[in-house]
């Protein structure tokens, strides 16, 4: 989709499945930005520029409305559900963000940062039809996950650090082994688990049966947990678990750690067994039984093809205004009017 919303119509056509590329079209070059965080290389692809925008670029995504999202493997029959409210729990504009905060707003962010871009250009869709866009910028998102982009600063930065310095250790750990998986499991304590996979296997095979005790072919590989402990000070004083304090320009952030090593236990062998079978089920779970549950209580806020026909037919050609959020930086006329009918997809 972020093609579609790049490129001419027609050099879109192009890519549709109906209109195969010959097999020696090659592709335009992406563009990325490359930065470096202590021993970290970082990479994030560049969507757009715009010269209006402070940092000039910024980043293109395509959010799938509720239903869709909750239901993917029928997504077909949610596109019934359309955003047609600009407040409300269900089938609204404030509904779509409020769950981008809660899902997708750190992930996005780190985006931005790594990649030293202004923000996202969010497109709002049922996989049928476009229903807005919507800018938001860093400093939106930081105000939203930290209360302050000095916060979120810190936030990035510590985080990146002791994600090396947990690597350095299960490096030195592990005495130089060619191949590890790591997998960390966002208990209360941070498990990370570091599984050494053998030479020759395939890493991307789960082959879950060699970490069940039941299983006939049970053979565990050396399996490590390593623990993180940490704990906050603002301005040298200790900040409790649950507690989000507000830091500002110039407040000293600090973050004492420890890491604790499990070698080869039998607990951590089953602990670590049962965070992969947990995650493979989630993985290959019988889709769309979650989802049926959510179809059915929106239900009521699914719309027909003549209702939908009839409710666009009534805003076509009408000037749309705009939702500017307080920290958007893309300047609009003085009306606020944005003159576009939407997209059918």
């Amino acid at each position: 989709m972020e093609r579609m919303l790049t490129c001419p119509r027609t050099e879109f056509s192009q890519h549709l499945a109906k209109n195969p590329l010959p097999d020696d079209h090659i592709h335009p070059p992406e563009t990325y930005f490359y930065g470096k965080s202590g021993k970290f290389m970082l990479r994030a692809q560049l969507d757009c520029v715009d010269p209006r925008l402070p940092r000039k670029t910024f980043d293109l995504k395509t959010r799938a409305a509720l239903a869709v999202r909750m239901d993917a493997d029928n997504y077909a029959e949610n596109t019934r559900y359309h955003l047609r409210y600009s407040h409300g729990l269900f089938a609204s504009f404030e509904r779509e963000y409020y769950d981008m905060i809660r899902a997708a707003f750190l992930k996005y962010s780190l985006q931005v940062r790594i990649g030293q871009m202004d923000g996202i250009f969010v497109a709002f869709h049922n996989t049928a039809r476009i229903f807005g866009f919507q800018y938001i910028s860093l400093e939106e998102m930081d105000s939203s996950l930290f209360g302050s982009s000095a916060m979120g600063d810190q936030s990035f930065a510590i985080s990146v650090q002791l994600l090396q310095d947990v690597l350095d250790k299960v490096v030195d750990h592990h005495g130089g082994h060619p191949l590890l998986r790591v997998t960390i499991d966002s208990d209360a304590h941070q498990s990370i688990f570091v599984e050494e996979i053998a030479s020759g296997a395939d890493p991307t095979d789960a082959n879950l049966e060699k970490l069940d005790p039941a299983s006939s072919s049970f053979d565990p590989p050396r399996v490590s947990r390593i623990r993180l402990y940490t704990t906050s000070t603002v301005n040298g004083r200790n900040v409790e678990p649950d507690a989000h304090p507000l830091v500002r320009m110039g407040d000293a952030w600090k973050v004492r750690y420890a890491i604790e090593v499990d070698d080869a236990s039998d607990h951590a062998v089953m602990d670590y067994y049962r965070l992969r079978r947990d995650q493979y089920l989630a993985i290959h779970r019988v889709r769309g039984s979650d989802g049926g549950r959510m179809r059915a209580q929106l239900e009521r806020h699914f719309v027909s093809e003549d209702e939908a026909r009839q409710m666009y037919d009534e805003v076509k050609g009408k000037p749309k205004v705009m939702y500017t959020t307080r920290n958007c930086h893309v300047p609009v006329d003085a009306k606020g009017v944005v003159h576009d009918d939407g997209w059918d997809m």
